[in-house]
């Protein structure tokens, strides 16, 4: 692993801690870094009913911060395709600042950029131990934020998969999408997916999951697919 003393570190925000309200009803508020200020992808955000306010901090080096003291750090192609390799100080800056708090990183993925994407992979998961999430496009990042807001401590999480409707017509847009990458895990497929988050219902769940955990519920095959898919690293195989 690279001397991550090489990279400045930084120091996170003091981000004030709200006055006790009558209401308990948990926040959809999340802070983002200035660099996505008038973009699209924070208008999609604020579609998805979340409460977004800008950080306009030069300690804040994350891309967005959630309830419960989550940050999560994007990085798209152009930060690593060809020789750009700014995505080594993103990464490490992001990891020394927030390694004790819960993290999580976006990255962009296409088919065009697989090659130059096992480097981020390798650097990411392997040397600093960061949970990585590929995506297709920015797009999905608005229900994928979604998914981790409703994992935050004290708030209700129901499950859309056993209750009420069929399973056609119960799943909302956001466990659409989350259910559209996790079909891109080769052999993985419709059902075994649903099946997945019947169990663990929420991405940061099935990205934290072990391997053993894994096997229960999907068994070996399926449960080896995930695991290299979030994690890319060799695999024991499950007997």
């Amino acid at each position: 692993m690279e001397d991550l003393d090489d990279f400045e570190t930084v120091k996170p925000p003091p981000f004030k801690k709200p006055r006790a309200s009558i209401s308990k009803e948990p926040s959809n508020k999340i802070f983002a870094s200035s660099k996505w200020s008038g973009s699209q992808l924070l208008s999609k955000i604020k579609s998805q009913s979340i409460e977004v306010v800008i950080e306009k901090s030069s300690n804040f080096a994350t891309d967005f911060k959630l309830p419960g003291d989550c940050f999560v750090c994007v990085i798209t192609e152009a930060d690593y395709i060809g020789d750009c390799k700014s995505f080594r100080l993103s990464l490490a800056k992001f990891y020394k600042s927030y390694r004790k708090f819960s993290t999580v990183v976006i990255c962009v993925r296409t088919e065009a950029a697989i090659s130059d994407f096992a480097e981020v992979q390798s650097f990411c998961v392997i040397e600093l131990g960061l949970p990585l999430i590929p995506i297709a496009d920015l797009d999905q990042i608005p229900q994928l934020l979604t998914q981790l807001i409703l994992t935050e401590p004290g708030r209700k999480k129901v499950n859309p998969f056993k209750f009420g409707l069929p399973k056609d017509q119960q799943v909302s847009s956001t466990d659409k999408n989350l259910i559209k990458i996790l079909e891109s895990v080769p052999g993985l497929g419709d059902k075994k997916s649903r099946h997945l988050l019947e169990h663990l219902p929420s991405l940061q769940q099935i990205v934290q999951a072990d391997q053993d955990k894994l096997k229960k519920i999907l068994g070996p095959g399926p449960a080896n697919a995930v695991w290299s898919f979030f994690h890319h690293e060799p695999i024991r195989q499950f007997s």
